[in-house]
């Protein structure tokens, strides 16, 4: 665990604070975390920060630090799935403003909060499946797109491969900070 103890540090030190509460919300289950006057009050041209200043941001971050290193510990089990209502509130804070309603929704099978997901593959008859197992793939790029293509071939059963020009993954969050 110290490994991932040192990469949480090192995420936790540039971490998005109303994202990171959002996720803290998930992983816990604990919607608390959201609390009204922690929610951003984002400034035009901000690079997101959140007004509260570096003695509240420095406050959060152990507090996040301290659950998910118990998180880390423990079984890794997440808690049940929040429920649309609960994603609506995380959507909202991490905003700073209310969000349509119909978002939730969008969000909730969009991140198959639950699971699943409207887009998941369908490979249910045998010969789908069969046509899965001979595709060889090759994704360029090792960018948002790019992951989430390996992760829809890998739940479709396809043999793939993804290369990127970096040393790491990641795309336009690699090259730009």
């Amino acid at each position: 665990m110290p490994a991932d103890v040192a990469m949480l540090d090192e995420a936790l030190a540039v971490a998005h604070l109303p994202a990171l509460l959002a996720a803290l919300v998930h992983v816990t289950g604990d919607a608390s975390w959201l609390k009204p006057e922690w929610r951003p009050a984002y400034q035009p041209l901000s690079r997101g920060e959140t007004g509260l200043g570096p003695e509240k941001d420095a406050e959060i971050r152990a507090a996040t630090r301290a659950a998910l290193v118990e998180f880390l510990a423990g079984d890794r089990q997440l808690p049940p799935a929040p429920d649309a209502a609960t994603v609506r509130k995380m959507m909202d804070f991490v905003a700073g403003a209310e969000i349509p309603e119909g978002y939730a929704d969008f969000a909730m099978d969009e991140l198959a909060i639950v699971g699943r997901s409207s887009k998941d593959p369908q490979f249910d008859q045998p010969q789908l499946k069969a046509a899965a197992r001979k595709l060889k793939v090759l994704v360029i790029g090792a960018g948002m797109s790019g992951i989430l293509t390996g992760i829809r071939l890998s739940q479709a059963g396809v043999s793939f491969e993804i290369i990127d020009k970096n040393p790491e993954v990641g795309g336009t969050w690699f090259e730009n900070t």
